[in-house]
């Protein structure tokens, strides 16, 4: 479902994304928890520009989730997934200074929760790509 977080089909959609996770092998769920991060902080960014403060919430709760789900799941992730994990977090990350410099205070706040989460998630990226790298 494509519903927006300004749709009454929103939570209809969080269903479906749950049944799809919970249905992915726990191996493959990191590269989807990394899209979906990234595709809801795409959509929390334009919520913050449209000033609509309802779907930037519900988007920003999404985005939380699911970053922090990938913080849990990333190292179970396998090296031949880590590059398209990394460039998901990497464009995702890339939305966050708008967020940060938004005169919302809530904004910034969950902007500066997320970058944590996103921070750590790189940071087990590039450690596992050394731990694993060349002998996978």
């Amino acid at each position: 479902s494509a519903a927006g977080p300004n749709t009454v089909l929103f939570p209809v959609r969080g269903i479906e994304e749950d049944v799809v996770w919970s249905a992915t092998q726990p191996a493959q769920r990191p590269r989807l928890e990394a899209d979906q991060t990234a595709t809801y902080l795409w959509q929390a960014r334009l919520s913050s520009e449209r000033r609509d403060k309802a779907a930037y919430e519900a988007s920003m709760s999404r985005v939380i989730l699911w970053a922090g789900r990938l913080n849990a799941d990333v190292k179970e992730s396998p090296p031949s997934d880590r590059a398209a994990i990394g460039a998901s977090v990497s464009a995702g990350s890339s939305l966050l200074p708008d967020l940060k410099s938004s005169p919302a205070n809530q904004e910034q706040d969950q902007a500066s929760q997320v970058t944590s989460i996103l921070g750590e998630v790189e940071g087990q990226v590039r450690q596992g790509d050394g731990d694993q790298g060349g002998g996978g």
